[in-house]
């Protein structure tokens, strides 16, 4: 299950249980501690700690952490112990060129790269604090991709923290203030499925390529023409992205993702017309390094995938992501 989530999916489940937990979540959380005192890594207590913590910032004050320059600036308060901190202090610390970038950064006219916010986050002694505050960043920026970054931490947190809430008394009441498209992510969790891949991505070990070439053929398409009438990707680009992710992925991507690769919504694309369902689709996503987000175009895209009645048909919602990505209106 941990190929299922990243590291960025398995922090955010386990803030939103801990907030629908409630405002005594950290003395929930430390009863719960107490009954595995004997068994708990060290890492994992901080990691959670540091959930509860930001969760209880985030009730006090929902929107304080909903923008890149107010992460950002918590990030740096944090590293230096200062409130007085800039907006030019974050921009010079993600690397950016200047005001004008930072500000294009802000209002959502350029993104961050993945070594922008792992260089803000560099400044954290502890690493347990480092990841926290990378994962934050990267949830703000869902079209970059965080493949080759295992949940490992965040994973053994949130299986631990399930298994908790499994224990509760309250387990349904909580589940159910938890948003559908998550409720689905932890119900997958929750559930007898196994570590192992679906069998329709090929052999192990699934790798994004590979897992694309067996769904292929479980649909009677050849690559040329998926590539090509269903994406709308030359095929020479497709085979030059191919020979990148396969090289980066085959080091695990020790010298950083590829740029020119598949996109988030393309792979949502993809899983529609593989006819996969939510959790295959999520295991595939994750394959690339993403994942759902709440809004759009996810929602409809889960609400597919779950079988809803009035959800749209899987032709009308490749219709749907098609005209999305091609006038830039999803990413």
């Amino acid at each position: 299950m941990n190929k299922m989530l990243n590291s960025v999916e398995a922090q955010r489940l386990s803030i939103h249980i801990l907030t629908a937990v409630g405002p005594n979540s950290g003395l929930w959380l430390a009863s719960e501690m107490a009954k595995d005192s004997g068994n708990m890594e060290e890492d994992v207590r901080k990691f959670l700690r540091t959930c509860v913590s930001f969760g209880s910032d985030l009730r006090s004050k929902p929107d304080q952490f909903d923008t890149v320059d107010k992460v950002c600036m918590s990030i740096l308060r944090r590293q230096t112990n200062r409130e007085a901190v800039s907006k030019d202090d974050y921009g010079k610390a993600l690397g950016l060129s200047g005001r004008v970038q930072r500000l294009r950064v802000e209002k959502g006219e350029a993104g961050l790269s993945y070594a922008n916010i792992t260089g803000i986050c560099s400044g954290f002694q502890d690493p347990v604090l480092r990841r926290f505050w990378e994962n934050r960043l990267f949830e703000l920026f869902p079209e970059v991709s965080v493949a080759g970054r295992q949940g490992d931490l965040e994973m053994r947190s949130l299986v631990w923290l399930c298994a908790a809430l499994q224990r509760s008394d309250n387990y349904q009441n909580i589940l159910d203030k938890i948003e559908e498209s998550d409720r689905g992510s932890l119900e997958a969790l929750l559930s007898a499925r196994t570590e192992e891949p679906p069998r329709k991505f090929g052999e192990e070990p699934v790798r994004l390529y590979s897992a694309i070439s067996a769904l292929t053929k479980t649909v009677g398409l050849n690559i040329s023409d998926l590539a090509g009438d269903e994406l709308g990707i030359q095929p020479n680009t497709w085979y030059s992205w191919r020979q990148n992710w396969t090289l980066a992925e085959g080091d695990n991507f020790k010298d950083g993702i590829p740029k020119n690769r598949l996109t988030r919504v393309q792979m949502m694309l993809l899983s529609v017309i593989f006819d996969l369902d939510l959790y295959e689709s999520a295991y595939f996503l994750a394959l690339a390094g993403y994942r759902f987000i709440p809004g759009e175009p996810d929602g409809e895209v889960i609400r597919s995938l779950r079988g809803i009645p009035e959800a749209m048909s899987r032709d009308a919602l490749k219709t749907y992501l098609r005209e999305g990505m091609f006038t830039g209106r999803w990413k």
